[in-house]
């Protein structure tokens, strides 16, 4: 009985062993998050896009001039392999754009991680969009002021329309002239 309970003590401790090395391995990851730590792409991927003007641009912060741009590149990579993915695609993107933002030396760790989500949600949105067939709505994202914004939403209220569907009418007319 006794060596029955040594073999207990023994497996516990080992499983404690294991535990505390796991811990030791996962503990780290907090102080990875504070930096970025960039994914690769297969050799000769992506030299084209790193350093590339577009990418540097790309950084500011501004949803629509980022949506542009990542539309760019998107037709960019098509054009260069018809048959990427639109996994590959976006890979070889995150690839090329996050060594440009983890190099900037004037944002903070956080200002980095919050340029990576928005390029990332940006881009997910550009790759759907892009895939979309012949004919189907098109989504545009316009910045505007808070108030400009208000107006249009009452305006539109006034005639029975969403504020979506009221811009889409003014865009309409306005692409017609």
């Amino acid at each position: 009985m006794i060596g029955h309970l040594v073999d207990e003590a023994r497996w516990a401790e080992a499983a404690l062993r294991v535990l505390t090395l796991v811990g030791l391995v996962v503990l780290p990851i907090p102080v990875h998050a504070s930096g970025l730590e960039c994914p690769e792409v297969g050799r000769g991927a992506i030299p084209a896009l790193t350093g590339d003007a577009q990418i540097k641009r790309m950084t500011t912060g501004n949803n629509a001039d980022l949506a542009a741009e990542i539309d760019g590149l998107i037709g960019r990579l098509r054009a260069e392999n018809s048959s990427a993915s639109d996994t590959e695609i976006a890979n070889i993107l995150i690839a090329a754009y996050c060594p440009v933002i983890a190099r900037k030396a004037d944002s903070s760790p956080a200002e980095k991680w919050q340029l990576m989500r928005q390029f990332d949600r940006v881009l997910m949105q550009q790759l759907a969009a892009s895939t979309m067939p012949q004919g189907s709505v098109i989504i545009s994202t316009v910045p505007l002021p808070p108030a400009v914004y208000q107006a249009l939403s009452s305006q539109a209220a006034t005639r029975g329309q969403t504020t979506a569907d009221f811009m889409a009418t003014i865009l309409t007319r306005a692409a017609a002239q």
